[in-house]
């Protein structure tokens, strides 16, 4: 039987232990969003891909899909943003928000959210802003579920941390007036 191996770029949102020696991540990808990876045999000694597998990080993961979930082959760390407590306080806060629910919605833009992940990131880092990054993502979140108009992707800046924040506030403020939309 062929398999096809899907290379896809993933924020690590957690990990935890899945029976005798596998670990289940739960990540974001870039080409298939919020899943559930098993990575089989990574809780051994001898595992090549033991010290690679880092909660809050940026990799690059190789998947095939399984019956159940999707099973990893091969994972290349790019970043791990543990050292950096307020993406990883933002990053548990999107797992807070989007949680199980974001299995269940058909019409989000996959691409989409993880630039959005990707362009917050940055921001945080560079501007030390964490609040405002997590109302964004929860306004964007409920223009995904249609509770209030969607966000388009493609109008939020890229690559200027200054442009972001400020196009963050100003969205927040004006959902938060429009729709009373609380954290």
């Amino acid at each position: 039987m062929a398999y096809n191996i899907y290379e896809t770029k993933s924020i690590i949102l957690s990990i935890k232990d899945f029976r005798e020696n596998d670990l289940l991540l739960k990540i974001f990808s870039y080409d298939f969003g919020y899943i559930s990876v098993i990575a089989a045999g990574a809780r051994k000694i001898t595992s090549k891909h033991r010290g690679k597998l880092v909660p809050f990080s940026l990799a690059n993961i190789a998947l095939i899909r399984g019956k159940e979930f999707y099973r990893m082959t091969d994972i290349d760390l790019e970043f791990k943003f543990n050292g950096h407590k307020l993406v990883v306080r933002y990053l548990e806060e999107a797992d807070n928000i989007f949680g199980e629910t974001i299995y269940n919605l058909e019409s989000v833009d996959n691409k989409g959210l993880f630039g959005i992940f990707n362009k917050s990131i940055k921001a945080i880092i560079l501007k030390k802003e964490f609040d405002i990054f997590v109302h964004f993502l929860n306004c964007y979140y409920k223009g995904l579920c249609g509770f209030v108009p969607k966000i388009p992707a493609d109008d939020i800046p890229d690559n200027d941390a200054d442009a972001l924040l400020e196009f963050a506030q100003h969205t927040v403020e004006y959902y938060n007036r429009t729709y009373d939309i609380k954290r």
